[in-house]
């Protein structure tokens, strides 16, 4: 597809002839005070021109490139406006926070508009055969971020599906992330219980994006007088860091060193007898990564479950539970 741009620099061919040249349009008197009743210069004015539309028509085409849309001569300077904001705009990071479960993480779309929309948060609307979900709500606003499994075209008209909004919104641009960058912690370990016949604690669970494109091991459960069982890690993910155990077990006997204190490893719990003292879970695996992609718009996810508790045995206390591991997914622009 040929990007159409119709701001034209204007002379650009110089014949000799017909354009003053740049050290006697420096000195010519008109550059300072326009030109005067009488004869016009050709050559003059020519110079003018071209300096003017030289610039506008190489801007116009960096607009052009940057967001892949035509830039039309059609006199709505709104239209073009929304472009060069398109283009230039810097735009903050966007954030999400997967702490829990799975599903599937859909990119979020900056929409540039021309003149302006208005929409509710979770009105749907459809374009190039993907269906986008409002994020929040905008009124009279001249951008609108939606989520969506695929790439809208470059510019036209969002219509409606469902909920509260304008019945179609037009844009002039969309912009896309260029990349991702993940952080992810593993479910940590459960503490085992304490006591004779005392349970171990439940393996955390992993936490993965795209599959097994990024995974972040869970922690391994706490073992019945065994000490610590350190969690395995992915990416170079952290082990299992050993805590402190007490009747009852309490969270955080593993740390997992991550925002939240997502994926620590719960606490063994005491026993009088360390024969039977219970074993710490291990925190789950950390990894951060960069994905350099504007291609793919969705990935499915899983948050690492916290591993369960050790059971008490005789004369003992159960341990305590992991902690659920979790997904920070920054969308740059």
């Amino acid at each position: 597809m040929t990007i159409e741009n119709d701001f034209l620099p204007f002379c650009g061919t110089d014949t000799g002839t017909n354009l003053e040249e740049q050290a006697a349009y420096l000195a010519d008197p008109n550059r300072l005070i326009g030109n005067q009743p009488g004869i016009a210069s050709s050559k003059f004015n020519n110079k003018a021109i071209r300096q003017g539309t030289f610039i506008a028509s190489q801007l116009a085409q960096y607009v052009a490139n940057q967001t892949g849309a035509n830039v039309l001569d059609d006199g709505v300077t709104a239209n073009f406006f929304a472009q060069l904001s398109a283009a230039i705009e810097p735009l903050p990071t966007i954030y999400s926070f997967l702490t829990s479960g799975s599903g599937t993480y859909n990119a979020s779309f900056v929409f540039f508009l021309s003149p302006t929309g208005s929409a509710s948060s979770g009105a749907t609307y459809t374009n190039n055969g993907v269906t986008y979900t409002v994020s929040a709500t905008v009124a009279s606003a001249g951008q609108v971020i939606m989520t969506g499994n695929g790439a809208p075209l470059v510019q036209g008209t969002l219509t409606k599906a469902s909920g509260t909004g304008d019945a179609t919104i037009t844009f002039l641009a969309v912009r896309a992330p260029v990349s991702y960058k993940i952080f992810a912690v593993g479910g940590g370990g459960g503490g085992s219980g304490s006591g004779s016949g005392a349970g171990n604690g439940g393996a955390g669970g992993n936490t993965t994006f795209g599959t097994s494109l990024i995974v972040a091991n869970g922690g391994n459960g706490g073992i019945l007088a065994s000490g610590v069982s350190g969690g395995s890690a992915s990416l170079g993910g952290l082990s299992g860091i050993s805590g402190t155990g007490n009747s009852g077990g309490v969270y955080g006997g593993g740390a997992a060193n991550f925002a939240g204190n997502y994926g620590a490893g719960g606490g063994g719990a005491a026993s009088a007898t360390f024969s039977a003292t219970g074993g710490w879970g291990g925190a789950g695996g950390n990894v951060e990564a960069v994905i350099n992609s504007s291609l793919l718009y969705s990935y499915p996810y899983a948050a690492g479950a916290a591993g369960t508790l050790g059971t008490n045995g005789s004369g003992g206390a159960n341990g305590a539970p992991g902690i659920s591991g979790a997904l920070i997914i920054e969308a740059r622009y």
